[in-house]
């Protein structure tokens, strides 16, 4: 199935996967599951998991096929799963090289959780967002009471089977003031790559940001404080991901983080159903391409609600492109120049505090150049 409307329809996909949708054992305040049941485990089942599986090894052209195992808490669909899923990649995959990553709250990972990541390369990362402090305050179980000793547990685990993983950190309005602690707990931790986020969710009945979001030249204040340190420590074992990012691209490297590229299109979501529709900032009802049971990667990036979405995208970097920053920044995440109240799209709401950040970078490295 071709469509005029994309000349060249895709020839890679890189999945996240919502093994279990929503279900979790915490309950995040800032969650965008939090309107949802998110108590009762529904696993993907053996057939969808086995056509995803099947048909992303068929589609994807490169020698490497990458699974991303989401959420909701996706340890909640069990050590059997994924030992199921190795089994289905190894029967379809034998001439790919299959690069499995899971992304956990760590509450649930034990010494047998870690080993058996270990034992199967699986890419782990975790989302933690900073010292107890901080943690505590949003990141709860269902009793409210905080994740972070749970968590401290689990990285624990994973590093004693030399497993060092990545974190994904949120920024709410109690992290601000608090770069300088966030950043120092993370390296006590031996955490050294880091990929912090933004707290900016829109209330549908108001269209007004939340209370824990954090505005965008707050959140820009909060990366240059967190920039400065990074930079100033010079120490090439420690990633801040997105800043990493943003200094390859300004010393004529080619960025790859998502909201960098403009390849949304690269990630799409498929929740534990197999309905499948656009990247994870996007609810799937506003972008619904179908469903991996019925249709091929080629039919679901051919498919109305791709083609919408590509064309969205498309015309979002339009009215970017001749911005000097346009070839890091690709008009940043896009979730912030589209509207979940009304489902319209905007300039992007960070366009004008991440111009002061990209500013910030680029001097810091002229003035290295220059110095000699």
């Amino acid at each position: 199935m071709q469509n005029s409307t994309l000349p060249v329809l895709p020839q890679a996909v890189m999945p996240t996967i919502k093994v279990v949708s929503s279900t979790c054992n915490l309950r995040c305040h800032y969650c965008y599951y939090n309107a949802l049941d998110q108590s009762r485990p529904n696993p993907m089942s053996t057939k969808t998991v086995t056509n995803l599986i099947k048909k992303t090894i068929e589609f994807v052209q490169d020698d490497y096929v990458h699974f991303t195992w989401h959420g909701g808490e996706p340890l909640l669909a069990g050590m059997n799963f994924y030992e199921h899923i190795l089994r289905i990649q190894e029967l379809y995959g034998k001439k790919k090289t299959i690069i499995n990553g899971i992304q956990t709250n760590a509450t649930l990972v034990s010494d047998r959780w870690a080993s058996f990541f270990k034992k199967h390369d699986f890419r782990v990362g975790v989302s933690i967002d900073g010292p107890p402090m901080i943690q505590n305050a949003h990141r709860v179980l269902p009793s409210q009471g905080g994740s972070s000793r749970l968590v401290q547990q689990g990285l624990r685990a994973l590093q004693r089977h030399d497993i060092y993983p990545p974190a994904i950190a949120v920024v709410t309005r109690e992290s601000l003031g608090n770069a300088r602690k966030i950043f120092q707990y993370f390296l006590r931790n031996h955490v050294r790559s880091i990929h912090i986020k933004e707290c900016y969710e829109i209330d549908p009945s108001t269209g007004r940001p939340t209370a824990l979001s954090v505005m965008p030249d707050e959140f820009t204040a909060f990366l240059i404080e967190i920039f400065d340190m990074w930079f100033d420590l010079d120490d090439p074992s420690i990633s801040i991901r997105n800043l990493e990012q943003l200094v390859r691209g300004l010393v004529g490297g080619e960025p790859s983080l998502c909201e960098a590229t403009g390849k949304c299109w690269l990630f799409p979501v498929v929740e534990a159903d197999g309905t499948v529709g656009a990247c994870d900032s996007f609810p799937i009802r506003d972008y619904h391409f179908g469903n991996i049971n019925e249709m091929s990667w080629g039919d679901l990036f051919a498919s109305a609600g791709n083609i919408r979405f590509s064309e969205n995208i498309r015309q979002n970097e339009d009215r970017c492109r001749s911005c000097e920053w346009f070839s890091i920044c690709h008009g940043c995440c896009l979730r912030h120049a589209h509207s979940p109240v009304t489902h319209e799209w905007h300039h992007n709401l960070f366009c004008t505090s991440k111009k002061r950040l990209f500013g910030h970078i680029k001097a810091r490295i002229d003035a290295i150049h220059a110095g000699g």
